[in-house]
């Protein structure tokens, strides 16, 4: 099964942000020889471990995937007791580049324009009903 750093070892994305391209190469680097790595050699053998190390990104699912699972677990003791929904507003593609150059205008004119739309959809929902 490939992971995530067999892929973006064989794929380079070039509209990247600096803080999205230093993810990249932390993951493409990790538990590799690139990052370093201490040794311990046996005495009686000569047996060397090499113990690479990991690149501790935040994104990087080989070093974060107990913390993510952590997190989540404590996040949904939080939750209140009611039905949730899991929305996905995306952009066409085009827009790639301008967005990364702009992220913050343009993601909070996406949030804007997600808050009105699930507004638009309640109200919709709420007359459809009634008149059931």
């Amino acid at each position: 099964m490939p992971e995530l750093q067999d892929i973006f070892n064989q794929v380079h994305l070039e509209a990247m942000s600096p803080a999205q391209a230093k993810a990249f190469n932390m993951i493409r680097h990790c538990r590799t020889s690139l990052l370093g790595y201490p040794a311990e050699v046996c005495t009686e053998c000569g047996f060397v471990d090499v113990s690479y190390n990991s690149c501790r990104n935040r994104h990087c699912p080989k070093c974060q995937h107990a913390v993510q699972e952590d997190w989540v677990e404590a996040q949904m003791t939080k939750l209140l007791p009611v039905g949730y929904f899991h929305v996905v507003f995306t952009l066409p593609q085009a827009l790639n580049t301008p967005v990364f150059q702009n992220q913050k205008l343009l993601y909070s004119i996406l949030m804007q324009a997600a808050r009105r739309s699930l507004n638009w959809l309640k109200i919709v929902n709420s007359s459809a009903q009634r008149s059931e």
